[in-house]
């Protein structure tokens, strides 16, 4: 707990103000501290998905660019791989710790860049702030991200991203009470919106010519103290397919006692547009 509240003290200043009260740099710093407890449980996972984005990579006849879109910590990322088959790595995720900064650096041909990925949190953020109006969000709704509209690249990754998009500012609103005095399905369709506007985003970069990959949770199995399960169907990444898509699946064990004492299974699907 020490270490965490000094890494947050060291990371204060950099990070954006809604980031940190949307609890985004929290998490951050606290997967980093779970990943250190967890590894050996989590290790199959992002084992498969360095074995998918590497397998997607090396197929390709082109090999100049490629982006990630949720490279967070890059523990699922074989960066050093990347920096060798591309002329041009870019890792995206809406804040870096200063030790994924440092390591980054490692690699001349690696660039980092700060951006969030819906395009609305912040104003999100603003409007609750203000007391958002159910209109306002509703024209978040319909934005979708034109990040890196201009940009050509041979593969487009999501990674471990899509179902996390709505958490930080769904928590954000419904502790703010906001979301009880307006028109709760406003809201619930706002937090959907966050996902298909990135599958919306992702197929963009897929009809200028990219190979797309996603990888995204699809399914949660949670046991509680007394075995009980509960099952979760997560945001389907099918809804992203179409006939030139292809999706395989694996899953994920967390150990008992982290997040609510629970044992949690994930099912994973790795979706390629080709």
């Amino acid at each position: 707990m020490i270490i965490e509240t000094l890494k947050y003290c060291f990371h204060f200043i950099s990070c954006p103000k809604y980031i940190r009260e949307l609890g985004l740099l929290s998490d951050l710093i606290g997967i980093e501290s779970r990943y250190s407890r967890c590894k050996q449980a989590w290790e199959p996972h992002l084992a498969n998905s360095r074995r998918v984005i590497l397998e997607t990579a090396e197929g390709l006849k082109k090999r100049d660019s490629v982006i990630i879109f949720g490279a967070g910590s890059l523990h699922d990322v074989p960066l050093k791989e990347l920096s060798e088959i591309f002329t041009e790595v870019h890792l995206v995720d809406i804040f870096f710790l200063q030790g994924t900064i440092n390591e980054i650096k490692k690699y001349s041909n690696v660039e980092f860049h700060e951006v969030d990925v819906t395009g609305v949190l912040r104003k999100a953020y603003e409007m609750v702030n203000s007391k958002l109006l159910s209109s306002e969000i509703e024209t978040l709704s319909k934005t979708i991200p034109k990040h890196f509209a201009n940009d050509e690249f041979d593969l487009v990754i999501s990674l471990n991203l899509l179902s996390q998009l709505p958490m930080a500012i769904k928590n954000y609103i419904e502790e703010s009470n906001i979301s009880r005095l307006k028109n709760n399905q406003i809201f619930d369709y706002f937090y959907r919106s966050l996902i298909l506007n990135h599958l919306i985003f992702l197929r963009s970069f897929a009809l200028r010519g990219s190979k797309v990959l996603l990888i995204s949770d699809t399914e949660k199995m949670v046991y509680s103290q007394d075995s009980k399960s509960l099952f979760e169907k997560l945001p389907d990444a099918r809804l992203a397919s179409s006939e030139d898509t292809e999706l395989t699946e694996t899953s994920m064990s967390s150990p008992r006692n982290e997040r609510n004492a629970a044992d949690g299974t994930l099912r994973i699907g790795f979706l390629v547009a080709m």
